[in-house]
């Protein structure tokens, strides 16, 4: 499949919309909003010489009053800008009148918009990753990017002459815009059962969740914003249903109450189910054999008891899937240090943390273990070793302190990379796991 095939793909199945991908050359393309008028954005997708990814995005030539809707963003809409900025992998420069802003900047919006330029830069150096795919994944995530200021959709079907003010002001809150949002701050795991649709279905569970809104779209009054991070959840189908079985629905924390009830008064039972975690107000309750935690570095522990994780009683490897650009440097340092952005930390990540044993390099093939030779420490950016090699610095509150010897490679058995390495949007990042799961059978 092309690029332009797989950009065009992607941000119609995300968005729900009607954009319009013209080809410019092998690896480039242009893409707009189909029949626009020129009055809203346009994206620019380059693969450089099939080493780095390009994205920028920019007004159109009639898009002064896209502009003056973006300057008029509330705090809430900046700061989910913000927050999907300090998500977006690779490097991120965001100009308004031609100046280069930052976050900050951004929060306190003391200009007036005249026009923008988002220009995303991600180097392509690993073979193992299809570049076309990257492409379209971060399309999707810069046209979140300048949408996110809006809140509202617009990019739907244009009707006759209507003002983007007209157009915004007809729109209700259940948006594409919103769910992409969300779901980048959230994730696609349940809210109140933890399930994971990839995980459990495999790749066609890719990218797939619902949105659950605590506040019905019928009941909202007119003018209302939506608060995302407050009001929207990733919730599975059955989840769904159930929240839905009175009206009012349900809230968040009323279903988990009940699935916890239910697990405990069926604790003795031998057809209690064993296939979720219950996610209650930030901690998991073991209820189920499989342990998965997002983050900077997700944790991936299937089939493991929550108490022996605990405990610190296992033997975790860290997988880490790094170019071959990068690799060399990174694998014969010695002494590592992994940003997280994460200021708070579940018990889960910090015991996951602790019960690694070791470091596993790889391409998505030749891969190669370190034992850790002391146990992983967690610190504050300014307290990282000066000796230690930083990785995933951008945006980092804490590192990961990992130490080996890599003149002591292990053997940890037949490893199949491919049997556990993520898909999708994490599939780049370091994560946690265990050793059972990478062996073959």
């Amino acid at each position: 499949m092309t690029l332009e095939q797989k950009v065009f793909e992607r941000l119609t199945e995300t968005f729900f919309a009607k954009f319009k991908v013209k080809n410019i050359a092998i690896g480039h393309c242009l893409v707009s909003i189909e029949d626009s008028d020129e009055r809203y954005f346009q994206m620019d997708v380059l693969i450089r010489e099939h080493s780095r990814l390009i994205i920028t995005v920019t007004p159109e030539k009639h898009a002064a009053e896209l502009v003056e809707t973006l300057n008029e963003s509330s705090l809430q809409k900046r700061e989910n800008f913000c927050d999907i900025w300090k998500m977006t992998e690779g490097k991120l420069k965001v100009k308004i009148n031609d100046i280069e802003r930052t976050k900050e900047d951004m929060l306190n919006n003391n200009f007036q918009w005249k026009n923008f330029s988002f220009r995303l830069s991600v180097p392509l150096y690993d073979e193992a990753i299809d570049q076309e795919e990257k492409a379209a994944e971060l399309s999707c995530t810069m046209c979140s990017l300048v949408l996110s200021l809006v809140d509202y959709s617009l990019i739907g079907e244009v009707e006759g002459k209507e003002t983007i003010a007209e157009k915004l002001h007809k729109k209700r809150e259940r948006s594409p815009i919103n769910r992409q949002i969300c779901i980048q701050l959230k994730g696609y795991n349940c809210s109140v059962c933890g399930m994971n649709f990839q995980k459990q279905y495999g790749y066609i569970g890719e990218h797939f969740i619902e949105i659950h809104h605590s506040i019905p779209v019928h009941a909202m009054e007119e003018g209302h914003e939506v608060d995302i991070k407050k009001e929207l959840f990733p919730i599975c189908s059955n989840c769904h249903s159930m929240i839905h079985r009175k009206n009012p629905p349900y809230s968040i924390d009323e279903l988990r109450d009940m699935m916890r009830r239910k697990a405990d008064s069926t604790s003795h039972s031998s057809h209690v189910p064993k296939n979720y975690d219950i996610v209650e107000k930030g901690e998991i309750l073991m209820v189920a054999e499989d342990i998965f935690v997002y983050g900077s570095i997700p944790v991936d522990l299937p089939k493991t008891k929550r108490e022996a994780l605990l405990g610190k009683n296992l033997d975790l490897v860290l997988m880490y899937a790094i170019g071959h650009a990068g690799r060399s440097k990174t694998e014969a340092n010695g002494k590592l240090a992994i940003g997280i952005k994460e200021e708070l930390l579940k018990d889960e990540q910090m015991a996951a943390y602790k019960n690694l044993k070791y470091l596993l390099f790889h391409y998505w093939s030749n891969p190669k273990a370190y034992r850790l030779t002391k146990e992983p420490v967690l610190v504050d950016i300014d307290n990282v070793p000066s000796d230690f090699l930083k990785r995933m610095e951008k945006d980092a509150v804490k590192f990961l302190l990992l130490e080996y010897n890599p003149q002591c490679p292990s053997d940890l058995g037949n490893i199949d990379i491919l049997k556990t390495q993520r898909r999708g949007e994490i599939r780049y990042r370091p994560f946690v796991t265990t050793i059972e799961s990478i062996i073959k059978e």
